[in-house]
């Protein structure tokens, strides 16, 4: 079976759980639109100070020092909601995995509970991120493509981490040293599931770049109110898209968790099908 294959057979799977419980798609909604108050708590006071929408040159040290520490914060403080939310929604699958019958509440319930850990883990995987990002900027050459080497591998190292910290209740570092362990042992050093998951996901949106094209070529030609119907259209289908994917790649990334730590098959899945969630090299 071809990776194409077992993705979209990993994601009907996913799908059957989703159908069994479609409130799950409100935890990425909440996400976002928690995301945009965060943003615009930083953004609106930051904007009536000189450092928006950066120093300028004749900006002191202090200036400098005040701007990063903003941005840190800044970026801490979404991390932390983002965090927040994909946790919520890896507690209530997990619920759901297991035979439950999970509420909104159950999930946000279940990551509240963690939220010392969530915090933790969002501090040191923001200060890792940022540092990658920024090495990664002044890299050249083979310099650079180290940098990305070494952030595929913290991803990879990392692929566990949320659903230990939520389910398991353990600390970031320990969570870590677990996630790379459960990698290690189990079935390979290669996930197929989010490369395939992007690859699908751009795939299916074709119809909407199609659709936006058309209604380009709508205001071209003078149509203006179809043009922007059409080019609406291809927005709202993206941002459905982009939600649902979202919410897959969760159920999918819980439930090879599951399988993976406690060797049992959840429900809605088979062994089989999670297996080749995992390419041996």
């Amino acid at each position: 079976m071809s990776v194409f294959s077992r993705t979209w057979a990993l994601m009907g799977a996913s799908w059957r759980v989703l159908m069994l419980d479609r409130e799950l798609l409100l935890f990425p909604i909440l996400s976002l639109i928690a995301t945009a108050l965060v943003t615009l708590t930083f953004v609106g006071p930051l904007s009536q100070t000189r450092l928006w929408p950066f120093p300028g040159q004749e900006a002191s040290e202090v200036d400098d020092v005040l701007y990063s520490i903003t941005l840190f914060l800044f970026y801490v403080c979404n991390y932390f909601v983002v965090v927040f939310f994909n946790a919520s929604l890896i507690a209530a699958v997990h619920l759901r995995l297991t035979g439950k019958d999970p509420t909104l509440m159950d999930g946000m319930r279940g990551a509240w509970a963690r939220k010392n850990e969530l915090m933790a883990w969002t501090l040191l995987a923001a200060t890792v991120g940022l540092l990658l990002h920024s090495m990664k900027n002044r890299a050249k050459g083979w310099t650079s493509l180290l940098v990305g080497v070494a952030g595929v591998a913290w991803n990879l190292v990392t692929y566990f981490v949320v659903p230990i910290l939520v389910i398991e209740g353990k600390g970031p570092m320990e969570a870590i040293k677990e996630s790379a362990a459960t990698l290690k042992r189990t079935w390979g050093e290669e996930l197929i599931g989010n490369v395939s998951y992007g690859g699908i996901s751009s795939l299916l949106s074709i119809p909407a770049i199609a659709i936006a094209v058309f209604g380009i070529g709508s205001i071209v030609h003078d149509a203006l109110l179809n043009g922007l119907l059409l080019i609406g259209l291809a927005l709202l289908y993206v941002f459905l898209l982009s939600l649902t994917m979202t919410t897959l790649s969760s159920i999918f990334h819980t439930a090879v968790y599951h399988y993976a730590r406690t060797g049992s098959v959840p429900l809605g899945f088979d062994a089989a099908l999670l297996q080749s969630a995992f390419v041996k090299k």
